[in-house]
């Protein structure tokens, strides 16, 4: 019987501290310019999808866009650890490399 007590406590501790730590702050909302490493149409509509699919992610801007790059000025509400982990969870990794955010399909990462 103390089992399970402390088992229903453990949980509800784990449940809420998963709660604050991805309670998304709708008032934050902030931009970053993202570069998109494209191996064709097929790859930007896919990620296009995903992007739109994200929680975090209320709008995006495209700048510019190749057959092996797009850039664009993503814009979203929250922390950025919290847009990295929706990202994550649509199969997309966002990660700084040198000077610049680069985001790409979980499929596709390259090591830098």
């Amino acid at each position: 019987m103390i089992f399970l007590c402390i088992d229903k406590d453990l949980t509800k501790n784990a449940v809420d501290s998963w709660k604050i730590n991805n309670i998304i702050q709708s008032d934050q909302q902030k931009s970053l310019l993202v570069v998109i490493s494209l191996s064709g149409l097929d790859d930007w509509l896919l990620l296009r999808n995903k992007l739109t699919n994200s929680m975090p992610v209320r709008s995006y801007d495209l700048l510019s866009i190749s057959k092996s790059e797009a850039r664009i000025v993503l814009h979203f509400v929250g922390e950025q650890q919290q847009l990295e982990s929706a990202f994550f969870q649509n199969g997309l990794i966002l990660k700084w490399v040198l000077d610049h955010w680069i985001l790409q399909s979980v499929a596709n990462t390259l090591v830098w």
